[in-house]
């Protein structure tokens, strides 16, 4: 049994060492950004221990039981002291072991490939050098000013803001109409108020249409009525070639 903690014990060290230094890559592929200070929180040290002594235990049970269960005398005449039923059980064991270690190593392959499908997938945007800061209620009046401030220093290349992020967006309606549109369809449309620069400054490609303009009245319209904007999945769903030009609203 402390033979089983104490091997147990060197796998958890060795193992909060190969953490460490894959902090960074892990924090590079998810997104995240893990320091090394998070590994010694106390509640995280406490699981660690608590996981480690489970495993020290599991690991170690098995092992003493069955040694306890030998027959000396047989032992030392050179006897089988093992029963059909041991033989069994380890067989079972053999086999729960290798379906874990095969059910990891999938899993493992298919988080790459999620993780590898995120980093790589196109999502209509340059996220370079991208930063998204959420602006407090008292500064919305104010954000104007704050534009025109950070407009002035040279590494900033655009500004501009949104009132949801480009890859959370929570405003959807079903209330959408458009020219043509058949009355009893109902179709749930994500919606996104902006700014003006916002296709430049997310580095947005048009396929046919314009931005937005302050030359437009249109344009400073509110978020029912006025112009829009539309991806290509929405010019699908109202099932036309060209969407430039026709009457769109929502919950008018």
């Amino acid at each position: 049994m402390l033979e089983s903690l104490f091997l147990v014990s060197i796998a958890l060290v060795l193992a909060l060492i190969l953490v460490g230094l894959a902090l960074p890559v892990f924090n590079n592929i998810s997104g995240k950004s893990f320091i090394l200070h998070d590994l010694l929180r106390v509640k995280f040290i406490l699981s660690v221990i608590a996981v480690g002594f489970f495993a020290g235990i599991l690991s170690g049970v098995y092992p003493a039981l069955y040694l306890s269960s030998f027959n000396p005398i047989l032992v030392l005449k050179g006897e089988s002291a093992s029963g059909k039923g041991n033989a069994r059980f380890r067989q079972i064991l053999v086999v729960i072991q290798f379906t874990l270690s095969v059910l990891i190593a999938v899993a493992a392959v298919f988080m790459y490939l999620q993780l590898k499908h995120l980093q790589d997938k196109d999502l209509g945007f340059d996220k370079e050098n991208l930063l998204c800061i959420p602006m407090a209620q008292d500064m919305k009046p104010k954000y104007y000013s704050l534009k025109a401030e950070l407009l002035k220093e040279t590494l900033i290349g655009g500004v501009t803001a949104a009132r949801s992020n480009p890859v959370r967006i929570g405003s959807n309606s079903g209330g959408a109409s458009w020219e043509g549109k058949d009355p009893e369809k109902r179709v749930l449309i994500g919606i996104n108020a902006v700014d003006f620069d916002y296709l430049k400054t997310m580095k947005m490609e048009l396929e046919s249409g314009r931005d937005f303009s302050r030359e437009f009245v249109s344009d400073l319209a509110n978020d029912t009525t006025g112009n829009f904007l539309v991806n290509e999945e929405v010019v699908k769903i109202m099932g036309v070639d060209e969407a430039v030009g026709k009457t769109f609203s929502f919950m008018e």
